[in-house]
């Protein structure tokens, strides 16, 4: 038989106890790739004995679990975003990354620690086009794998590498900081949800007499009715629809950033022009009328900022405006 202090000196217990006495909550995980917890979670402290059959044979992963003590973790799972993001925000709080824990995961990821009051549950930031997940965060009912983990914990079977700052020691960051970590990381995100028809379906007999409508327009030479919203998203100029309302812009290229009303100017929370359609996108959760994550063509943008989404309004308007035909 072995004495506690003994267990307390083999496997990764050192590291997991420098972790406790930081006040961080541990668990542990599976080392069979999958990084799945070995026991159910453990909201309160954890004896040493325990610690010593959890982690003394060196066959368990380290699971900090994340929202207690206010800690969050800010998850880049696509290799290659950090670097610009961490730019992004250097511009607006020089240095303050720099102060943060930082961990380089197996797949080339990072993981930024901090601790803020106002950390809730997980929250995704951005996805690619497959609507897989590039950036969120780990809150409350999460947990991240630690350095000093087996490498068999993870299914590349690499390590878990502390690049920067020191997890015994997570900075507080303020709510403003906080939000400029969101905001930023939303400017990668790749999914775009489509416009929203205009306009309801049309029924069979209103297809029926579009139709009619054609064929006498081709016999006679007359020319079919042109929308006014169809003609206003095609000759208006963004510039004229959201600056009225409060929009600033940064221009980038051809994709030009936009701040929201009642902003600083430093952060940007929608584009238009990105990947050359030219459709107005927002990626901030805290600007209505907009919704997050979905492309609006100029007349939906004009119709929800000056008719609260009345359609048909804002087609008249725009007719007695000299748009449409």
């Amino acid at each position: 038989m072995y004495s506690t202090e003994h267990l307390l000196s083999t496997g990764n217990l050192p590291i997991v106890l420098s972790y406790v006495n930081a006040g961080l909550p541990i668990i542990p995980l599976r080392t069979d790739g999958s990084k799945a917890p070995r026991v159910k979670w453990q909201n309160g402290p954890v004896d040493h004995c325990r610690l010593a059959h959890w982690f003394g044979a060196n066959d368990s992963g380290i699971g900090i679990l994340c929202g207690y003590g206010n800690l969050e973790v800010l998850d880049f799972d696509m290799p290659g975003l950090f670097v610009p993001w961490r730019a992004k925000v250097e511009e607006i709080w020089p240095g303050l990354v720099g102060t943060l824990p930082i961990v380089e995961t197996p797949s080339g990821g990072q993981h930024v620690y901090y601790r803020c009051n106002d950390v809730q549950g997980s929250i995704g930031l951005a996805w690619d086009e497959a609507e897989q997940i590039l950036i969120e965060t780990r809150g409350k009912g999460a947990y991240v794998v630690a350095p000093g983990s087996p490498i068999e914990t993870h299914k590349d079977r690499k390590p878990y590498r502390l690049v920067n700052g020191d997890l015994r020691a997570i900075p507080i960051i303020t709510a403003e900081q906080r939000g400029t970590f969101f905001e930023t990381a939303r400017g990668f995100n790749r999914l775009v949800k489509p416009p929203k028809p205009e306009r309801k379906p049309i029924t069979t007999g209103a297809k029926e007499q579009a139709e009619r409508e054609r064929m006498m327009a081709e016999l006679y030479g007359i020319t079919p009715d042109l929308r006014p919203g169809d003609d206003y998203n095609e000759r208006a100029e963004w510039e004229d629809i959201l600056p009225p309302h409060g929009w600033t812009v940064r221009k980038y290229g051809l994709v030009i950033q936009w701040a929201k009303p009642d902003s600083d100017g430093r952060e940007h929370h929608a584009t238009t022009g990105y990947a050359g359609k030219d459709l107005f996108y927002c990626f901030s959760t805290s600007v209505p009328p907009f919704e997050a994550r979905r492309a609006y063509t100029k007349f939906q943008v004009y119709t929800l900022l000056n008719f609260a989404g009345d359609f048909g309004s804002a087609a008249r308007n725009l007719r007695a405006d000299g748009y449409g035909s």
